[in-house]
This record gives C-alpha cells, structure tokens and sequence, in this order.
C-alpha cells in the first residue's frame, strides 16, 4: 500500500496541478513539447536572476524590509554594488530599479518624521515664495 491512495495521485497528478490529465499518456506526451518550451523559458529566466550583478544587494534589502514589516529593526545598511559595467548589467534582469523603493521605505518607516517636516518645508517654502512676490511688486 503506497502513500496515496488511487484518488490522491489522481488529484495530485491530474487536471489541477499540471494541468492535463497525466494518466493518459498520449496526452502527456504530446504536451511535452510546451512543456518543455515553458522550462526552458524559465530557465532561461532563472539563469538572468541569477546573473543579476544587484541580485545580493536586493535580496539584503529585501530581508530588510521584512524586518521592518515586522516591527523589528531594519539590521545594518546592505552592501552596496560598485560601479557594473554595461556587459554585466546586459546580463541581468534590471533588479537595481527595486533598491530605490525599498530604501526610501525603510527610511520612511524608521524616520516617520520625514515625510511631515517635507511636507510643511514645501508649504512653507511656497508661502515664502509667495511673500516674496507680493513684495517686490509693493514698489
């Protein structure tokens, strides 16, 4: 008597996880082709991740923010990437576009002061502006 019974590896096996009925196995062997293809593009996905020069330095920030999700302290700053030439970042996914937001939300949910104090810096400033103006047009 094995693990499953005969319905659980149906179900297992069948329509709902790979998506044709794999006790049939002309059906299997012709849906090998795209099966095929869609491992291959996942590989070949895989591989660019992986080759991603940023990749660790997004994983670290990453964790971070978990951390911070968490209401737990963010742990010391990441690593930074140096300089990457044009070849290597070719090679890669783009993962250095996701180190900007996830910084700025770090900071912002360490420092929550920051985003009052810009606020009414840039009202104030506008205000200042504005005074400004209407003075030199008083003359």
């Amino acid at each position: 008597m094995s693990y499953f019974d005969d319905k659980d590896a149906a179900e297992i096996l069948g329509h709902g996880t790979l998506g044709f009925d794999a006790s049939d196995i002309a059906s299997l062997i012709a849906a090998a082709p795209t099966l095929l293809k869609t491992a291959r593009a996942g590989a070949n996905v895989g591989a660019r991740v992986i080759a991603d020069p940023h990749l660790q330095e997004v994983l670290c920030e990453g964790f971070r923010v978990i951390n911070v999700l968490d209401n737990k302290p963010a742990g010391k700053a990441c690593r930074r990437t140096g300089p990457v030439s044009q070849a290597r970042m070719d090679r890669g996914i783009g993962l250095k576009g996701g180190l900007l937001p996830a910084r700025a939300f770090i900071f912002h949910r360490e420092n929550p002061w920051v985003l009052p104090v810009a606020i009414g810096g840039t009202v104030g400033l506008l205000f200042l502006a504005g005074y400004f103006i209407g003075k030199g047009r008083k003359k």
